[in-house]
């Protein structure tokens, strides 16, 4: 469960100075409810993992991947999971001062090939 610091503020939907030390998921959450109260939100303050990322797949026409820009693992878990369901990856994660938006299908290269990386070799280094 990961939670704001300041440094988060500056770059992070969600984060002020308010809710440093809360939990991302909880606080994010809360945010869109302010703002809607006609969607289904469902949290998953423990991130895309093994015994989840099937269960947070369910439904889904396409995904919008905002994991962390170190959680390689899980990321590529989230890929593996949603190109074997031939569901379709919007990844837009924020670098530096700039964000790239990339496209993922089944079709096309997978996470795995862009960063150069497997799933047991990220795993190791987190």
């Amino acid at each position: 469960n990961e939670t704001f610091d300041a440094s988060n503020i500056n770059r992070q939907y969600g984060a002020t100075r308010f809710n440093i030390g809360k939990s991302k998921a909880f606080e994010t959450a809360k945010a869109l409810r302010a703002i809607t109260d006609d969607t289904r939100i469902i949290i998953y303050p423990r991130g895309i993992n093994e015994g989840e990322v099937d269960h947070f797949l369910e439904g889904c026409d396409i995904v919008l991947d905002e994991i962390e820009f170190g959680a390689v693992a899980a990321r590529i878990l989230l890929h593996q999971r949603a190109r074997a369901r031939k569901i379709p990856i919007l990844c837009g994660n924020s670098v530096g001062f700039g964000t790239r938006l990339f496209l993922f299908t089944p079709e096309s290269r997978t996470v795995e090939e862009m960063l150069g990386v497997t799933l047991a070799q990220a795993k190791e280094y987190e």
